[in-house]
């Protein structure tokens, strides 16, 4: 057997996120304990670095470090999708060229399982998912039975899509831009640090004696792998439906 592989490069991109201790003394005077306000400190920069990385793993673009003032950066999902790697590997994607609607995201399905993949989660930003959450693929003969004591306000959500006996969870991300959707196999989006650099926190060099600094850093890069088969990316959607006809009857 022989298998023929089209290598991808990306690059290593350094996470670098500085604890200010200056608000250490704050956090004291106002009744926390010394160990109280360095846990705080930490967590607060643990979210801080938590929300880099999910934004590098979504819009992360790919750049070669070409001077001292400039810096690596690492490819993140969207722009693995869409490259092509200067001609040798094949890429999926489908232009909605408009509003997306229930039969394009089932064309883009369709394109994807036809290419010999099999996606299992749509990611999607919060405003595309309010366009799903009208398709009739839901339930296209809903009926939603009311009385004069109900008081429940709400609608009906799509949290899966079923193709052709494959599931597929509907998930959402404020990263993903609204003009895009991604359908991806998540076991082959993947992550890792560099050897001997993953994240951790670590003591800074101090100016004085009378400073401590920390920071939390790490250096990671992101591999997307089955490019071109086993992901998707739905691009060009300006818009959608904002509503759905429910039938509704009256209980007895």
């Amino acid at each position: 057997m022989n298998e023929t592989t089209a290598k991808y490069v990306n690059y290593v991109q350094t996470v670098f996120e500085t604890i200010d201790w200056t608000k250490h003394a704050e956090l004291i005077s106002k009744g926390l304990s010394e160990k109280e306000a360095e846990i705080m400190l930490v967590k607060e920069a643990e979210i801080r670095v938590a929300r880099m990385l999910a934004t590098m793993a979504i819009n992360g673009r790919k750049y070669k470090q070409v001077s001292s003032t400039t810096r690596w950066m690492s490819a993140g999902l969207i722009q693995q999708l869409q490259d092509n790697n200067s001609g040798t590997r094949s890429t999926l994607t489908y232009n909605a060229s408009g509003d997306l609607t229930e039969a394009k995201l089932l064309a883009a399905l369709k394109q994807i399982f036809d290419a010999g993949g099999r996606p299992d989660t749509i990611w999607v930003s919060p405003t595309v998912k309010g366009y799903i959450n009208t398709f009739n693929m839901a339930n296209s003969s809903l009926a939603i039975n009311t009385t004069k004591e109900d008081h429940t306000a709400g609608g009906q959500y799509v949290s899966a899509v079923d193709y052709e006996g494959m599931i597929l969870r509907v998930r959402v991300d404020s990263n993903i831009p609204s003009s895009m959707a991604a359908i991806v196999t998540m076991a082959n989006c993947k992550k890792g640090w560099l050897m001997d650099d993953g994240l951790r926190l670590v003591d800074e060099p101090q100016k004085s004696s009378r400073e401590m600094r920390k920071s939390l850093q790490g250096s990671l890069g992101f591999a997307i792998e089955g490019v071109g088969q086993d992901h998707i990316l739905i691009t060009g959607i300006t818009g959608g439906n904002a509503e759905r006809i429910y039938k509704t009857a009256s209980a007895n």
